[in-house]
């Protein structure tokens, strides 16, 4: 991910809305997620099975094995740790980076404030073995303490798995540590 994808940047619970935005009727800011102090960094996510392969194919039909690509996993502030749905943002692709558009991503967490929802996770691929880049490092969709970031190698060409796959997580330092894959995400039917 890159600096494109950081329109609005993000605040210690999710996004801070531009000026323009944040200063809304009272209608509008009612409808924000309820503020909470990060993830739970020690809980598993839950990602339906339907959801976990729709990723993959979004991921292998953008990348077309030879451009990176990246989706957005969305929870309900109500349950945060159950993914409900995949979005696939307006980005550009290149063999080895993807920018989310800023413009979209404001929308989005205007969206998703009005739904009462979240971005627990970004998934993106990588062309060749799954790592956290720097770029990953410093620009994730949002700064929230447990927030994931799953990287997936070969552009998604292999079988719809964990398996090789990268999984890191914002910690309350705002640093990120490393977690296997297959005990902190749990894909079920």
């Amino acid at each position: 991910m890159s600096p494109a994808g950081m329109a609005g940047g993000p605040g210690p619970v999710g996004p801070v809305l531009p000026a323009h935005l944040a200063a809304q009727p009272p209608a509008v800011a009612a409808r924000s997620p309820r503020p909470v102090p990060g993830f739970d960094a020690d809980a598993a996510v839950r990602v339906p099975k339907r959801v976990f392969q729709e990723t993959f194919d979004i991921l292998r039909r953008c990348g077309g094995n030879c451009r990176e690509c990246a989706v957005l996993w969305v929870v309900s502030w109500d349950s945060p740790d159950t993914v409900t749905r995949v979005v696939h943002p307006t980005h550009r692709a290149r063999a080895a980076e993807v920018e989310i558009d800023p413009a979209w991503l404001t929308g989005f967490f205007v969206e998703l404030a009005q739904r009462g929802e979240g971005i627990r996770a970004q998934v993106h691929s990588h062309p060749g073995r799954a790592f956290h880049s720097a770029t990953d490092d410093a620009w994730p969709a949002i700064h929230t303490p447990g927030f994931l970031s799953l990287v997936v190698p070969r552009f998604a060409q292999g079988p719809a798995g964990l398996i090789h796959t990268y999984l890191a997580q914002i910690t309350s330092g705002g640093g990120w540590r490393s977690l296997p894959p297959a005990d902190y995400l749990e894909v079920r039917p």
